[in-house]
Order: structure tokens, then sequence, then C-alpha cells
């Protein structure tokens, strides 16, 4: 079997995303490789990446300059002082929804309330990696909790209030 989705390969293994051992990031394989492969197959070799780092975000772009991975780099926004808040000033003034995070919809790095926010089918689909995961230590795809029991709890709530969402310091999640 051709694996060509992390979905895929977790069902495949037996696993979790592989962040959830503590193996850094999915990126690296799902997004960057492709990347250059693709760079590769088209025979570009005098590129330039221009990455989406705000300037809130100093430090991503310094851990990856520390790699060379055979092209330029451009951090775009961090070089002229936009912040995400910035961004999405922009992004509304021209009339368009800001986009959501950039995940999988089954990232162990979500919070509460984005796995809340899901639609059913993919709750749905979250929990059957979990349920297919061959799991030791770990709970789930929360690592000490399992996402089908927040969502089973959720399902059971009457929900009294709004779940407000977007707080700025980021210190409630909503759940």
């Amino acid at each position: 079997m051709i694996v060509e989705t992390l979905e895929e390969e977790c069902l495949l293994r037996n696993q979790l995303p592989g962040i959830i051992y503590g193996f850094g990031s999915c990126s690296d394989k799902w997004k960057k490789r492709p990347f250059k492969r693709w760079l590769k197959e088209k025979g570009w070799q005098d590129v330039t990446q221009f990455i989406g780092f705000d300037a809130g975000e100093p430090y991503r772009a310094e851990r990856g300059d520390m790699f060379d991975e055979g092209y330029k780099k451009r951090y775009w926004l961090i070089e002229r002082g936009l912040f995400r808040k910035d961004c999405i000033a922009i992004i509304e003034a021209a009339g368009i929804k800001p986009p959501g995070k950039s995940a999988c919809f089954f990232c162990p790095s979500s919070k509460k309330h984005e796995i809340i926010a899901l639609p059913d089918d993919l709750k749905e689909r979250a929990i059957a990696l979990e349920r297919n995961a061959e799991l030791t230590s770990l709970k789930g795809l929360g690592r000490m909790w399992a996402w089908q029991d927040l969502i089973a709890f959720d399902n059971a709530q009457t929900d009294l209030f709004e779940c407000t969402v977007g707080i700025p310091c980021d210190c409630w999640d909503g759940a």
C-alpha cells in the first residue's frame, strides 16, 4: 500500500502522529520533503522560499535558518514587522475571511476548543485513529487524555455560554 497522507500512515502503523511520541513535528515529512522533492523534479535550483512566520515568531526563523536546505529563505512578514494581528487586519480589509491554522484535523497540539469545533465527520476520523493506535503510556491524541473522552463529555453537556475564541493571551482554551 502506498501511503499518501499522515492519517493513512497512522492507521497502517497503528500509531498516532510522531509529535505525540516526541519526534518533532510532522512538517518535515509531510510539508518540507514533498516541497523539496517537487523542486528537484521540476529542476529548479535557484529558488527563494518565502516563509510566513510573523514578526512575533523570530525564533522560528532563527531555528529554520540553522538548516541549509539548498535554497534561500525569506521571512517577508518578519522583515516588514507584520504581526499576526496586522496580517488579519490586512486580510479582512481585503474582504476575505482569515484562514484557520495550518494543521491536520487530528493534530495532538490542537487546543480543546479547536477539537470541539471540528465537524462531526472529522471528530469520528480522529477517534478512529485513537482507537486504532496501539498505545502504552499515552491515553490518546491529547497525550494524557483521549479526544474521544473530551468529545463525549462535550456532547453530554448543555451549552450555557457561547465558547469565546480568540482571547489575546491564549490562556483560556474554551473548555
